[in-house]
């Protein structure tokens, strides 16, 4: 029995489970634990160098091989797949000299996205949003660091929403060859923003669907769906809104290793994460009104099978009279003894029924 309520809490009930950030209960400040799960054993570090007329590539596990191919003449951009082995984000964060917090929040999958300026470089964690095979929201932590010729991004699993980032590096498209390491930065959390809005076309798209299946078919299975849509909006507004106020501080505060003239490109993803927002509340509302048309169709499915058995109700009450006055045991009852009497009450209760049922289809009762 109590297997089964904790099934059933883990399944149904999962923001209320303890997150594994508990793991670091107990820890001193800048300790490195990854709070995650092991979604990929196997670490990929990958390291694009490129300016506006040369690119390369290199792939690894091993940060000491790929730190040989560094080219500090040149923009790079320090992918990590993967963060459970500490060791390797500690040597990363050593080389470039990375504060132990912001490690510590690069391993934390349980923090909300924010934003850290240092003196030479800038830190932003956030939320990557996929629909995986199963068609279910993935929510994956990402984060990122932006020094002077330099983008790190430090992802949980492998796999991302980069590709055309990388075939624009690779095939020389748009501008992003010719600009500087912010570009990327803002091309990176770009990318996220505009899944997005992938993701939540998705879940439109299933609670329209859900409307339909509700007006005409209020189901316990459907309204189970209703609440776990609901869940799944709270989720995401918890991953999606905290990123609101991290680009608006990007904006407001003066940052080193921001040029002033790609503000504008960070304003348009600001633009586009009040858009998504205000997509998240008025879904939200969407699905308060299908719980209101759910108790609607069903309180109207219930009306209309009370009518049905009050109507049959209603044109069975004069023949249940006449059967109960003929069912009276008294020893003198002239329609007794009389030779058409009994075909004589059934017409009469024929008819008695024919009429109530004559007198209900006038009033338009059905």
């Amino acid at each position: 029995m109590q297997r089964d309520l904790g099934d059933y809490i883990k399944k149904n009930l999962k923001f209320l489970v303890p997150p594994q950030r508990a793991k670091k209960a107990g820890l001193p400040p800048g300790s490195l634990t990854y709070t995650g799960d092991i979604l990929d054993k196997q670490i990929l570090i990958n390291l694009i160098s490129y300016d506006a007329d040369n690119f390369s590539t290199y792939k690894s596990s091993e940060f000491k091989k790929i730190l040989d191919k560094f080219q500090k003449d040149k923009i790079n951009w320090l992918n990590v797949d993967a963060l459970y082995k500490t060791d390797i984000i500690n040597e990363i964060g050593e080389y470039f000299h990375l504060h132990p917090l912001i490690l510590e929040d690069i391993l934390n999958t349980q923090q909300q996205p924010k934003i850290d300026v240092e003196d030479d470089n800038l830190f932003i964690t956030l939320k990557m949003l996929r629909i995986n095979s199963a068609g279910e929201i993935d929510i994956e932590h990402l984060s990122f660091v932006l020094g002077n010729n330099y983008v790190l991004s430090f992802q949980e699993k492998h796999g991302d929403v980069f590709d055309v980032i990388r075939d624009r590096i690779t095939n020389g498209k748009g501008k992003a060859r010719k600009r500087t390491a912010d570009y990327l930065l803002y091309l990176l959390i770009d990318a996220i923003v505009d899944n997005y809005y992938f993701v939540l076309d998705n879940i439109n798209d299933k609670i329209d669907e859900l409307e339909e299946q509700i007006y005409f078919n209020p189901t316990q299975e459907n309204f189970q769906k209703i609440i776990d849509y609901k869940k799944q909006l709270i989720h995401l507004r918890k991953a999606i809104f905290p990123l609101e106020s991290v680009i608006r501080e990007l904006l407001d505060e003066d940052i080193p290793v921001i040029d002033s003239s790609h503000s504008r490109y960070f304003t348009d993803v600001l633009d586009h994460l009040k858009s998504i927002v205000q997509d998240l509340d008025v879904m939200r509302e969407v699905l308060l009104g299908h719980i209101e048309l759910y108790m609607s169709s069903l309180s109207n499915k219930m009306n209309s099978v009370m009518k049905t058995l009050t109507i049959v109700a209603s044109i069975f009450i004069p023949l249940t009279f006449l059967a109960g006055v003929y069912g009276m045991n008294f020893k003198y009852m002239p329609e007794l003894g009389w030779k058409w009497g009994y075909p004589l009450v059934w017409i009469v209760m024929i008819t008695a029924g024919l009429l109530m049922l004559f007198f209900m289809k006038k009033k338009k009762w059905y």
